[in-house]
């Protein structure tokens, strides 16, 4: 008669305090999971005030290049690049990109390029916009330029020629790069599923034990 006591309570107990698992239980855990994987891949952006400008154009001569629209996709990042190196800005970018307005029926390719350096101070802006301006800085440029473009596999090489640049101050927010996001904090396990399982073992060992008696 124990032993029949024993096997009801015991069915009893796994049926009411046992916690039942379902298809969001699994969704939770996979939830967790790429919540904790993502806090591991949190991004290290910094803050970064530039807000003194210079702005300019500067007109290259490719050859083995096919057309203007191919050449300043090719070379864009690579451009850009060179710049922030050369002139030691903190931000770069090409802002327009196209063929000069006049063109030559020749076997080269000239793109004209619109760029705009940033820089954290006034004096930084004024001593790359005096370099730039400078006769031997369009020479140094083209061949750093090509230097990058041939690391690059793109097998162009350019003939560089630059404009007078020009240095303009904007607001910060306007040329402030957005604060590296970290990501949410993995919410702590709810411990009401310990505890029921817990509880659950608990039952079982008792009812267990009453049975051998």
């Amino acid at each position: 008669m124990m032993k029949l006591l024993s096997v009801a309570a015991l069915g009893f107990v796994a049926a009411a305090d046992v916690p039942v698992f379902s298809s969001n239980d699994d969704y939770d855990e996979i939830n967790l999971n790429i919540r904790l994987l993502a806090s591991h891949n949190v991004s290290s952006t910094a803050n970064v005030t530039a807000n003194h400008i210079v702005t300019g154009s500067l007109t290259s001569t490719y050859a083995g290049a096919t057309d203007a629209t191919t050449t300043c996709t090719t070379v864009e990042a690579t451009t850009a690049s060179t710049l922030m190196t050369e002139t030691s800005a903190a931000t770069s970018s090409i802002t327009a990109c196209g063929a000069p307005k006049r063109r030559r029926m020749t076997t080269t390719v000239s793109i004209e390029q619109a760029y705009s350096l940033g820089f954290t101070s006034a004096s930084a802006a004024s001593t790359a916009a005096t370099l730039v301006a400078s006769d031997a800085f369009a020479t140094s440029f083209a061949a750093a330029l090509n230097s990058a473009l041939a690391a690059a596999g793109t097998g162009l090489t350019a003939a560089v020629t630059f404009a007078a640049p020009t240095v303009t101050e904007v607001d910060a927010t306007q040329a402030t790069v957005p604060p590296a996001t970290t990501a949410p904090t993995a919410p702590s396990p709810s411990p009401s599923s310990d505890a029921s399982m817990i509880k659950a073992t608990t039952a079982i060992v008792a009812a267990v034990v009453a049975s051998l008696f």
